[in-house]
């Protein structure tokens, strides 16, 4: 994604086989259904911590009346 919000719930992390997608309010690895998220390239690990972190805001926005 071409526009990086000031806020981003996920972030990426080198590992050792590639990059993590790390959630920030939990230091932990991120997953998807079942699948934790390690060891992508750095755009596959990019564009999912852009897309969990729009979801994320939506997800807040909706709670709070927003959306």
């Amino acid at each position: 994604m071409a526009h990086k919000p000031k806020y981003a719930r996920y972030t990426i992390r080198r590992d050792t086989f590639g990059w993590s997608v790390i959630d920030v309010l939990t230091g932990l690895v991120a997953c998807q259904d079942t699948v934790t998220l390690t060891g992508l390239s750095a755009e596959d690990a990019d564009d999912l911590a852009d897309s969990l972190s729009w979801l994320a805001r939506r997800d807040e926005e909706r709670r709070d009346g927003h959306g």
